[in-house]
């Protein structure tokens, strides 16, 4: 039994780490963390660090996502499943 769970363990490590390899390189995946970059750099900027640019802060960074992602097709995307099981 201890012999098999090892087995089944090695297999789904290795299976973890060639897809983790696959997709590690993949256009969108880079371009993601480039946008993610942005709004990290404008998070952890010392020149909007105090409470007083709290709002600057927050609207830089909120124009920042909306530009990468389209909150509107994501929500009707997402809830287009059980919108339509409840019509």
């Amino acid at each position: 039994m201890k012999k098999n769970s090892r087995f089944c363990l090695t297999v789904l490590s290795v299976g973890i780490l060639i897809s983790h390899s696959a997709y590690a390189d993949s256009q969108a995946l880079k371009d993601l963390k480039i946008h993610i970059g942005s709004v990290q750099r404008v998070l952890t900027d010392p020149k909007l660090a105090d409470r007083e640019h709290r709002d600057e802060r927050r609207r830089i960074a909120l124009t920042v996502l909306h530009q990468v992602f389209d909150f509107r097709e994501m929500s009707r995307c997402s809830s287009l499943m059980c919108w339509s099981k409840r019509t």
